[in-house]
């Protein structure tokens, strides 16, 4: 799997850290494991062709 080159001269912003974005149709957001957990996992759930793990290094997997 390949995104993209990296384009010459791009710098890697600094983390923003404590700020939550929001926009129409995503929020993102500081995840912590007992806040986000179950919601998360109901979610996936809902991917009836696989496209969760089109990003991910690895997977998907069965279970």
């Amino acid at each position: 799997m390949s995104l993209g080159k990296i384009e010459d001269g791009f710098v890697i912003p600094p983390h923003p850290f404590g700020i939550e974005l929001e926009g129409k149709l995503v929020m993102i957001e500081l995840l912590f494991v007992k806040k986000s957990a179950a919601e998360l996992y109901r979610a996936y759930q809902l991917d009836q062709y696989g496209y969760n793990g089109t990003y991910l290094p690895c997977g998907p997997f069965s279970t």
